[in-house]
C-alpha cells in the first residue's frame, strides 16, 4: 500500500478544486447582481443613474445611488416625497419630506 499522493495526483486535485472555486465565484457574482429597473429616467447629472422602478395609479417610483446608499423616491402628479433615515449609534431617525414639483 502506498501512503500519500503523488505530485501528479495532487496537481489534478488542486486543478479540479480551482475550477470548482472559479465556477462557484462566477455563479455567486451573477446571483447577487443588482435588480434591474424597468427603465432609466433622464437626469441632469450624468454621474447619477436614475432608475424608474415602476408606475402605479400615476405614481412613479424611482431609485438612485448616493455614495453607496440606495435612495428611493416617488413622484405623484406633481408631488414628490421621500423618507430620509439616518442611524447614529443605537438611535435611528426618519424624516419624511414632501415637495411640490414644477411641471
Amino acid at each position: 500500500m502506498k501512503k500519500g499522493f503523488t505530485l501528479l495526483e495532487l496537481m489534478i486535485v488542486i486543478s479540479i478544486l480551482a475550477v470548482f472555486i472559479s465556477i462557484s465565484i462566477a455563479y455567486f457574482l451573477t446571483a447577487v447582481a443588482k435588480t434591474p429597473a424597468l427603465s432609466s429616467a433622464q437626469s441632469t447629472n450624468r454621474q447619477v443613474n436614475l432608475e424608474l422602478l415602476f408606475e402605479n395609479d400615476g405614481v412613479k417610483v424611482y431609485r438612485f445611488s448616493d455614495y453607496g446608499h440606495r435612495i428611493y423616491y416617488t413622484d405623484a402628479r406633481g408631488k414628490t416625497s421621500w423618507d430620509d433615515t439616518r442611524r447614529s449609534g443605537k438611535t435611528t431617525v426618519t424624516e419624511h419630506h414632501d415637495v411640490d414639483t414644477i411641471r
